[in-house]
């Protein structure tokens, strides 16, 4: 099966110039994608086309790459997951990176492993592990992680690995 297709991320309302500095673009994005998919495995490639990807300016032509399987056990309810993750940032924001390049601020890897198992009456209860590998502190570490004289814009690094436990309920 192939998928082809946009998304528009937007986020209402406007920049806090309290937190964040006169100037910032807010996240808005938009991107266009191809997602090839077999059985249980899928492949999704995104594509921002808009200059300011959330946030970050200057970042026309950053791109998602995103490798799944859903693997579901057979003769059982169970499902298992797997993702890689590889976000290429493109350009450079001076006014957000203290010069480094968009790639080194902002690009990241991430993984995500879990299970999930199919309850009745449409229900699923799952869990899964989520870390980001292979990133920068100054993009996404907390206020502490420092490298040189920039540190991280979060009160705690949000790369760091977190687990999750959901229940769904399909309509």
């Amino acid at each position: 099966m192939l998928d082809l297709g946009t998304l528009y991320y937007w986020y209402p309302g406007d920049i806090n110039t309290a937190v964040a500095p006169a100037g910032t673009p807010k996240a808005d994005t938009w991107e266009i994608y191809i997602a090839p998919s077999w059985k249980w495995l899928s492949l999704k490639y995104s594509h921002s086309i808009k200059s300011e990807t959330f946030g970050v300016r200057d970042s026309k032509g950053t791109s998602y790459l995103d490798i799944s399987a859903n693997y579901p056990i057979p003769d059982t309810p169970v499902t298992l997951m797997a993702h890689w993750g590889w976000q290429k940032y493109k350009g450079r924001d001076t006014n957000n990176t203290g010069g480094l390049t968009n790639d080194a601020a902002y690009s990241y890897k991430d993984v995500k492993l879990g299970a999930s198992y199919a309850l009745p009456k449409d229900f699923t209860i799952g869990a899964y592990y989520t870390k980001a590998l292979s990133y920068s502190k100054v993009g996404y570490g907390s206020f502490n992680d420092c490298v040189g004289a920039n540190c991280g814009p979060y009160p705690k690094d949000i790369g760091a690995g977190t687990g999750t436990i959901y229940l769904q309920k399909t309509f």
